[in-house]
């Protein structure tokens, strides 16, 4: 938990068996770090089993594509924050410590890229209407664009 929020890291997984129990691990050792979620996009190999034995929570995404998994962790994460990582290494558990400044009251998004940069921004309209609906269940074709 972060200043009274609850926290969940979303990992969006096709294949990450030899990753994803290393990043699930490193994850869970953050104190405000409440749930691991990692989606499984129809792996073929172990990553389900790996995940869940490193302490994730482990849910499976039919739609293949990364914008598919991103969505269903929006959707199932049941927390004030969601940060979505790659299990493969390419932002570090401990980076999200660079993240937490930019959160405050009046913030409600917040992207940071893999070179370690964040800004902040108020959410606008266009972006609430396709964000807030999404969490609600609402399909989308991918993570970018509104479905039909």
């Amino acid at each position: 938990m972060y200043r009274d929020m609850t926290l969940t890291v979303v990992m969006p997984a096709y294949n990450e068996e030899p990753n994803i129990a290393a990043a699930v691990k490193a994850f869970l050792v953050i104190p405000e770090v409440d749930e691991i979620l990692v989606v499984n996009n129809n792996s073929t190999d172990r990553t389900d089993q790996e995940a869940r034995g490193a302490g994730a929570r482990v849910v499976l995404e039919t739609r293949q594509g990364y914008g598919y998994a991103c969505q269903r962790g929006l959707i199932e994460a049941d927390s004030d924050l969601v940060v979505i990582v790659e299990p493969d290494g390419t932002f570090r558990a401990s980076d999200l410590y660079k993240f937490f400044p930019y959160v405050t009251e009046w913030c409600e998004h917040v992207v940071c890229s893999a070179t370690r940069q964040c800004y902040r921004r108020k959410v606008t309209r266009i972006y609430a209407q396709w964000a807030v609906p999404n969490r609600r269940g609402l399909h989308l074709q991918d993570i970018h664009s509104p479905g039909d």
